[in-house]
């Protein structure tokens, strides 16, 4: 069983490899039905507690035996991963994983290595920092934008990708397109060439489940998906050059939470009112209860919006989008209450399901034949 594997960066030959069993997987499917039975009646609380019929198929089929031995295969061989890369003396200090649906590998990963710990079978190994890119299949134009990536790395910065620690991670790997653009990007602007590999060997239930909520982020294309405009928004503003995306970047900041404020009185001013740049003056804020706001912050946005034709009044939120996102290469908050309510019931049932697992391979290793009835009397 091997997962695919890119080695020294972008360039690499895409091959199949499998670490080391530092670690030891169970190998027998009657074991993994085992750790299915003992987390099935959790998983029917949960649907009995919702009417989210979608939300009802995943946790059914999150449940099944063979997808319960996809995620603790390949969560196990990427934890060994991380094992044989320290004992080959180049350790991982910090892994990628490609929003969205990585995601939820990440917290398979991280929830599998602390109980690992609990157990004493990763005591003398350090869990790498974990970090998060967005990047899809279809979204290449950031890639060549010299705003979003100025933004990238400023939000990264150097020290989080040392050279030859860093491996990034994809939940599947197919053709491999969206590993190989998140290797080029990073090689880019880091110098760096990191190791990629897949978590799991099949794709695993929640792909593609990008509205449902399950892997607890979103993105700017979702969040605006009925706004025609957003693209043309955002595009625009990734043609910015460097320093006015970092300049931007800190007039955002600075007024989090009245932004949006300041930079509709800014474009209502000048370009409702008529008024011109040399009557913008901060007092002129201050009167209309917008605080600390200095005559480089009003320059900065008065070149934004004019380099920017497309964007309006109101659109002070998509600047806030695009700075905060880095361009579109972090993902984003989920919006809405009962999507966070289906990630915290998805969570809740893939923690049962890593505890139930690392019980049952510790009763396998003892030689303990009683099986528990509920994940409750594993708790």
């Amino acid at each position: 069983m091997a997962f695919k594997t890119l080695e020294h960066g972008y360039d690499g030959q895409m091959v199949g490899k499998k670490a080391e069993e530092y670690i030891q997987p169970m190998n027998d499917q009657q074991a993994y039905r085992d750790v299915r039975d003992m987390v099935v009646n959790e998983a029917e609380e949960i649907i009995k507690s919702t009417n989210d019929s979608d939300l009802i198929i995943n946790i059914e089929q999150i449940i099944a035996y063979d997808e319960i031995q996809n995620m603790m295969e390949g969560t196990t061989n990427l934890i060994n991963t991380i094992i044989e890369k320290e004992k080959a003396g180049t350790p991982v200090k910090t892994m990628v994983f490609l929003d969205k649906s990585a995601r939820t590998g990440a917290y398979i990963f991280n929830t599998l290595w602390n109980e690992l710990e609990l157990v004493g079978d990763l005591s003398s190994t350090q869990k790498p920092e974990i970090r998060f890119m967005n990047i899809g299949r279809t979204d290449i134009e950031k890639h060549g934008a010299k705003a979003s990536l100025a933004l990238l790395k400023d939000r990264f910065r150097d020290s989080q990708f040392p050279d030859g620690g860093v491996l990034i991670v994809d939940e599947y790997v197919e053709s491999g397109g969206s590993i190989r653009r998140a290797l080029k990007t990073i090689e880019d602007e880091f110098e760096i060439k990191p190791d990629a590999v897949a978590q799991f060997k099949g794709l695993p239930k929640w792909y593609g489940d990008a509205t449902l909520g399950l892997t607890g982020i979103t993105d700017n294309e979702l969040i605006h998906e009925n706004d025609r405009f957003f693209d043309e928004k955002f595009e625009r503003l990734r043609q910015l050059e460097s320093e006015d995306a970092l300049a931007l970047k800190e007039v955002v900041n600075k007024h989090a939470g009245d932004f949006q404020n300041f930079y509709r009185t800014t474009f209502y001013l000048k370009y409702i009112d008529g008024e011109k740049r040399e009557q913008l003056t901060p007092a002129k804020f201050y009167d209309m209860g917008i605080d600390n706001v200095t005559d480089k912050d009003i320059d900065i946005i008065d070149k934004i919006i004019e380099k920017c034709g497309s964007l309006n009044m109101g659109d002070g939120d998509t600047i806030e989008e695009f700075i905060q996102s880095a361009g579109g290469f972090l993902a984003r908050p989920l919006k809405e209450d009962w999507q966070r309510d289906n990630n915290a019931r998805y969570r809740h049932l893939l923690k049962s399901i890593i505890r139930a697992y690392v019980l049952r391979t510790n009763m396998e290793r003892n030689s303990v034949n009683e099986i528990p009835e509920s994940v409750t009397e594993i708790v």
